[in-house]
């Protein structure tokens, strides 16, 4: 069993503070429901969570996003783990990774996400975009 995961959080707008914390602007907490059955945007961030063990550490990740009616867009993500001992009780490595999307059009269907590594694609769940006179 791996003690790999993913997970993804969707919001309009993103920024790091100075300090190091994740500022998340305009998160979606439920479905997307727009107004049209086609609904363009300017941009939408998408905040990936990826776990491995600590005596497991990711070769190669790649976050994806695959928009209903659209090619998916994969990015690279270099990836480098400190090198300096860690602490024993640390058994798992956390990866905390924004991606940036722009100029896309919103369809009814589920946008999902994946994270691709050097043994398949982890499932990071995604959102459902909804339209509610198309069925």
């Amino acid at each position: 069993m791996s003690d790999r995961s993913a997970s993804v959080i969707v919001c309009d707008d993103f920024t790091w503070s100075l300090t190091g914390k994740a500022n998340l602007i305009g998160v979606y907490v439920q479905d997307i429901l727009i107004p049209s059955v086609e609904l363009p945007i300017n941009q939408m961030v998408f905040f990936f969570t990826v776990q491995t063990g600590a005596d497991d550490p990711f070769q190669h990740l790649a976050l994806k996003v695959n928009f209903p009616g659209d090619e998916p867009i994969i990015q690279p993500i270099p990836i480098s783990v400190p090198e300096s001992p860690r602490p024993v009780e640390r058994t798992k490595l956390f990866f905390r990774l924004p991606i940036l999307v722009q100029q896309r059009i919103l369809r009814p269907g589920k946008i999902a996400t994946s994270v691709i590594h050097e043994r398949g694609e982890l499932d990071a769940g995604g959102v459902w975009i909804i339209h509610p006179q198309s069925s």
